[in-house]
């Protein structure tokens, strides 16, 4: 079974949802892992690769609208609060905030609470941030223009708000932008020996992080234009960052 069969096919237990966790924050916040054997010890690699698909299934779709089973007040109140953040953030001028990863998390919670409400005011302000920087050139979007961090793997977040703006949109620029990011880091991000994504160019390690910003838009790019190999390298990725970061005895993961 390959990655991108498993990311489509797969359906996850009750009791494997309470073995893994993966806490996402408008799309993946954290990451976390609890009782995960098989990421422990000398087990086969076709249970690895399994795990790591269901991973990646449920951190890029964990983020979803989900049904509401019953109303509640608890319910309710939360909606409000996030609305209102909502609400608050389209009152604050586009341009105020920079091209980073911590403005495109922003901006993809902003893209889910849309998706949620099916209201276009979030929508029309994401694309008004969005229209700031769809014109660039590869290297002003990657930083390859001779900055501190080089091919910086923070760049790449912004992707998979802009390729959930295509799927809303369908506008060419969007699909371009996408691509320049997902060709990058398929043909020209720096990778240890075993295939791992360095945080940057010349960075030599492993973050966490990167997981974050490179494994949803591959994912979903992959998905979207029938490429199963950046499926299959987002879900490698998780494979690869565990060996190394993850702690055998509480299932955490390091930062770095």
């Amino acid at each position: 079974m390959t990655f991108s069969e498993a990311y489509s096919g797969a359906e996850i237990s009750r009791k494997r949802e309470d073995d893994l966790l993966l806490g996402i924050g408008n799309n993946i916040r954290s990451l976390r892992f609890r009782n995960c054997a098989a990421l422990r010890g000398e087990i086969a690699v076709s249970m690895i690769r399994q795990f790591a698909a269901i991973c990646l299934a449920i951190g890029i779709l964990g983020g979803a609208p989900i049904a509401a089973t019953a109303a509640s007040p608890v319910a309710s109140l939360n909606r409000q609060k996030w609305i209102s953040v909502a609400d608050h953030l389209v009152q604050t001028p586009p341009e105020s905030y920079p091209y980073d990863w911590g403005e495109a998390t922003l901006f993809i919670g902003l893209i889910k609470t849309y998706e949620r409400t099916h209201s276009p005011t979030y929508l029309d302000y994401a694309e008004k941030w969005a229209a700031l920087y769809t014109r660039e050139s590869r290297e002003e979007i990657l930083e390859l223009n001779g900055g501190p961090q080089p091919g910086d793997c923070n760049r790449w977040t912004a992707g998979a708000l802009i390729l959930s703006l295509y799927q809303e949109r369908n506008k060419p620029e969007y699909l371009r932008m996408v691509r320049m990011i997902t060709d990058f880091i398929r043909d020209s991000a720096e990778r240890s020996p075993e295939g791992g994504i360095d945080h940057w160019t010349g960075s030599h390690q492993y973050w966490v992080d990167t997981l974050y910003m490179a494994c949803p838009v591959l994912a979903r790019s992959g998905r979207l234009e029938n490429k199963p190999a950046y499926v299959d390298d987002a879900a490698q990725q998780f494979i690869v960052h565990a060996r190394q970061l993850q702690d055998d005895k509480t299932g955490l993961f390091y930062h770095m």
